[in-house]
């Protein structure tokens, strides 16, 4: 029950689409809502779904950062503590590019 939402893609139907659906009404069809007791549908806020969507996908980016970071950093330990020379070969090599 309630308005029919005012979407472009809705308010394209031709009226037989909306047949058989009493508690429908406004455009397309000809019965006005105005003055009845009926409430309005609710329509999504789209601009508040795409915040949400922007908001959780920098969310999801941050935390692959901060675990890419944080596994990058395990690993250099892991290498480091176990064989300190292959460390010392990457920073000659780097040193040598450098020159």
């Amino acid at each position: 029950k309630g308005e029919i939402p005012q979407g472009t893609q809705i308010t394209g139907q031709p009226e037989s689409s909306f047949e058989g659906n009493a508690g429908l009404c406004g455009l397309p069809l000809q019965e006005s809502c105005f003055g009845s007791n009926v409430p309005p549908t609710q329509q999504p806020k789209e601009e508040d779904e795409e915040e949400e969507e922007q908001v959780l996908s920098w969310k999801a980016v941050a935390i692959g950062y901060g675990l890419g970071v944080l596994f990058g950093l395990s690993i250099a330990q892991v290498i480091a503590s176990y064989k300190p020379e292959w460390l010392v070969k990457i920073a000659c090599l780097n040193k040598r590019r450098n020159r």
